[in-house]
């Protein structure tokens, strides 16, 4: 691995934004996603886990499956799985909206209702964010 992976590896260990992620998962669901049971509600849970570290906190898929001490090629099937659930089933995208209501998670999807379009707004945010923190480091 070269220097950069395991910086980002190593970000598990200092950043805590993931635990307070799955801590508001656990809750929302009533459940613990890091229990091995594979029931669907288990299962979509993890999905909303996975995209949100992904997509949102930024997280490589590496530092992901360190998380949930699982392999990283679940999370990448767990990702895909999502991009496609959320396309097709109502109800797990009415759930992960329902997740998403009132939290401060940023990232962006197609459709126009109130709670997409504050997922919308959330995204960008969270680009900008990231934009930001590149071009500080690359000014320093």
């Amino acid at each position: 691995m070269n220097q950069k992976t395991e910086m980002k590896m190593d970000r598990l260990s200092y950043d805590t934004r993931w635990k307070t992620l799955m801590k508001d998962i656990n809750k929302h669901f009533s459940l613990d996603i890091r229990n091995k049971n594979r029931g669907r509600h288990y299962v979509e849970a993890r999905w909303i886990y996975y995209h949100v570290c992904f997509k949102v906190l930024d997280y490589p898929v590496v530092s992901i499956s360190k998380s949930l001490n699982k392999n990283h090629a679940t999370i990448l099937y767990g990702l895909k799985q999502f991009d496609t659930f959320i396309d097709i089933d109502p109800v797990f995208k009415n759930k992960f909206f329902n997740f998403l209501k009132g939290k401060q998670y940023h990232f962006v999807q197609e459709d126009l209702t109130k709670h997409q379009l504050e997922y919308q707004l959330n995204m960008a945010l969270a680009r900008v964010l990231k934009l930001e923190t590149k071009l500080n480091s690359i000014y320093k």
